[in-house]
Formats: C-alpha cells, sequence, structure tokens
C-alpha cells in the first residue's frame, strides 16, 4: 500500500497566488504540471501541532478561541533560509496530502491556516499558526471621512468612521455629515429603503430618492418638513434644520434584488464586503437561516472588528461561528440533542466495590459562577 506524504505551501499576503512549496515529509520535486514546476520541495516536515477550541468549560462562545499551533521543519543545511523575512504574519499556508510520489497536483487540501511569524535556529524553522478566523480581527469597514467636502463630510466629521447598516434598523441617529446643506448618512453601503425619517416622534413627508449625492446637493427637497434620499449611496437630505432629534426606519445594505434580512446572510455579508480573503459555508448558511428564518438588524455607527460583529449577530441565538480547517466561516446554532447518543458512561462512586467504566477515582469538576442577577433583552 503507497504511504501519505504531506506537503506544506506557503503564500505570502501580498502575493495569494504565488505559492512555495516550503517542505514535506518525504523530499521530492514538484512536477511540470505543478505551479511552480519543477521545483525542490525537501523533507524534514515534522508531525503538525494545531488545535482550535470551539467551547472552553461549560459556557459556550459565539466564537471560537484563537487556536494557535506551530509546523516544524528540520533544516540543518540551512535550506530554507530564504524563509527569513518572507514567512510573516498573515500569510497562508496549505497542508497538502497524497500519495507518495504522486504529482503535488492532485494532492488534497486538507487545512489551510494563516501564519503568524516565524522563529528560527541553526537545526529548524518553526512556522507559527493561527486559524483563518485570524482575518476576521480585521475592521467591519475601514472607511472614514476625510473631512474635504461632499461625500467626504465637513470638518466635523474629519476621521470619523462611517455607519453600517444592515436589515430592517429602526430608530437609528443619522450622521451630519454636511451641516449647511442638511445632509446626513445612514450607511456605508447602499440602501434597500428608507421607510420613515422623524423629528422628534413626528413623521417628515418623503420628497424625491436622488441617483447619487451629486443629484442630492443640486436640488434641495421642498421646503419644510420634507427629506429626500439617495438610497444608492446611503443618504438623507433634510428640506429644514430640525428642532428635535432626527432618528430614521430604514432597510440597509442591498444584494442585486433584495435586501439582507436573515441573520445567517447578515454574518455571510459581514465576512464577504470590504475585501476579506475568506469563504463561507454555503450549506451552513443555509441551515442556519432555515433554524432562523425571521428579519433581523444591526447597525453599527462605531469602531468594530468582523470577529466582532460576527459575536454580535450570533450570540443572538445561542449561535456560534468558527473557521474549519478548509479556512471556512462555519455558522451554528446550540439546539437540544437529538438521535442515538454516541456513546454512554457510568460512573462508579466510593465507598463501594467497583463498577461502571472508570478504573480509578472519577472526578466531576463544575464551575462555580456567581448568581445571574439580571438579564437584558434587546428587541425592536
Amino acid at each position: 500500500m503507497a504511504s501519505y506524504q504531506y506537503v506544506i505551501r506557503y503564500a505570502e499576503y501580498s502575493a495569494p497566488s504565488t505559492y512555495y512549496y516550503i517542505a514535506s515529509t518525504h523530499a521530492t520535486n514538484t512536477s511540470s504540471s505543478d505551479t511552480p514546476a519543477l521545483t525542490a520541495s525537501p523533507g524534514g516536515l515534522r508531525p503538525i501541532n494545531f488545535a482550535v477550541s470551539l467551547f472552553d468549560g461549560i459556557d459556550p462562545k459565539p466564537s471560537p478561541r484563537g487556536g494557535l499551533g506551530s509546523i516544524v521543519i528540520d533544516d540543518t543545511t540551512g535550506a530554507l533560509d530564504y524563509l527569513i523575512g518572507k514567512v510573516m504574519s498573515g500569510g497562508t499556508l496549505s497542508v497538502l496530502r497524497g500519495t507518495q510520489g504522486a504529482a503535488i497536483s492532485t494532492f488534497t487540501n486538507v487545512a489551510t491556516m494563516t501564519t503568524a511569524g516565524m522563529q528560527y535556529d541553526a537545526e529548524k524553522k518553526e512556522i507559527r499558526l493561527r486559524d483563518m478566523a485570524a482575518r476576521l480581527e480585521a475592521p467591519l469597514h475601514d472607511n472614514r471621512y476625510l473631512g474635504t467636502g461632499g461625500k467626504e463630510g465637513d470638518a466635523a466629521v474629519t476621521g470619523i468612521i462611517k455607519p453600517y447598516g444592515i436589515g430592517p434598523c429602526f430608530n437609528v441617529t443619522p450622521r451630519l455629515i454636511l451641516a449647511t446643506t442638511l445632509i446626513y448618512q445612514l450607511t456605508d453601503s447602499a440602501m434597500f429603503a428608507v421607510s420613515e425619517v422623524r423629528n422628534g416622534g413626528t413623521a417628515w413627508a418623503f420628497g424625491t430618492d436622488r441617483a447619487n449625492y451629486a443629484a442630492m446637493a443640486a436640488t434641495a427637497p421642498p421646503a419644510g418638513a420634507y427629506y429626500d434620499t439617495c438610497l444608492a449611496e446611503g443618504l438623507i437630505r433634510l428640506g429644514q434644520s430640525p428642532d428635535r432629534d432626527i432618528t430614521v426606519d430604514f432597510t440597509g445594505d442591498t444584494q442585486p434584488s433584495v435586501p439582507y434580512l436573515k441573520r445567517a446572510n447578515i454574518a455571510q455579508r459581514i465576512v464577504t464586503r470590504a475585501g476579506t480573503t475568506i469563504s463561507v459555508n454555503s450549506a451552513s448558511v443555509t441551515a442556519l437561516n432555515t433554524l432562523q428564518p425571521s428579519d433581523t438588524s444591526y447597525f453599527w455607527d462605531g469602531e468594530i472588528s468582523k470577529a466582532a460583529a460576527l459575536t454580535e449577530v450570533m450570540q443572538g441565538c445561542l449561535g456560534f461561528w468558527w473557521v474549519n480547517l478548509s479556512g471556512e466561516l462555519v455558522l451554528g446554532q446550540i439546539d437540544t440533542p437529538t438521535g442515538t447518543a454516541q456513546a454512554t458512561f457510568t460512573f462508579a462512586r466510593r465507598p463501594g466495590p467497583a463498577s461502571g467504566d472508570f478504573v480509578s477515582d472519577p472526578e466531576a469538576l463544575e464551575t462555580a459562577t456567581d448568581p445571574r442577577w439580571k438579564t437584558t433583552l434587546g428587541y425592536h
């Protein structure tokens, strides 16, 4: 029987399509059908040590604890010294498995992770690893007002993060970006609809939806309690100065024909907008949409990471998210167990004759927590 061979492949963050076949469990060469072709991949790859824990103790976590492991390669000849300064944080490392002697292009990708730097000495190279969830520590978006006028706002909003809303958002306070023309921004995206604009508790009348910012800036709404929208750019413009707080109901962020409404679709959008290089497991999205079919919404007008936004979305239904070894985001929900138990254990208690499945004294460890004094439920 042919034995398995493992090869690790690396791509820098700045050049994700340029691969380096760093090492293998058996020294080999890439074939003419591989990319890059006819390149040596030295041996010396040790067993891989990597783990991700979705749950820690008795309390479920909506997001996994960042797994941190390493890959160690024996390198007594210095053949891998070229990796010094090349393997940095944020690169992509893939573990490929195939039959020894076969073309690497036929190997199966069994794990995709991101690198967290490299340590080395005269004997070995150790590449530190994290799961691909580390890339979700990036900001939800990093679009800030430049304060140069127009859509970039006046000087009062210079450097402030732009708001972002998704789903049917209610009672949102829009951000005034141009005081002289009373133009406000609701979201750093296209909007599906604006259902109501209120001055205090008084609803104002809708005027016109403008095609873009330039059209909105060129023509004011009718004088009085009116507002115009620019759905394409997430803006509204008022027809007069308000004397109370302005609040808005709107449905934010759109795909070509329908808004993002369900929890799983919103989670997927958080990850895929703004250029995150991570894919989403479509089967888990479909399954969660079935479990959570109701509309929901989220609005952020301050600094937040993609990971923190995902956690906020998922904790609303006792859900969780994690990134599997294929580098895909997986969504799920903790539910009542069903089906047949995979294993059943009986415990022996002393004193008395030993019995049960444990031959030594069993340990039943419990976590002591403070009594719950308050539970806050959000709704709209």
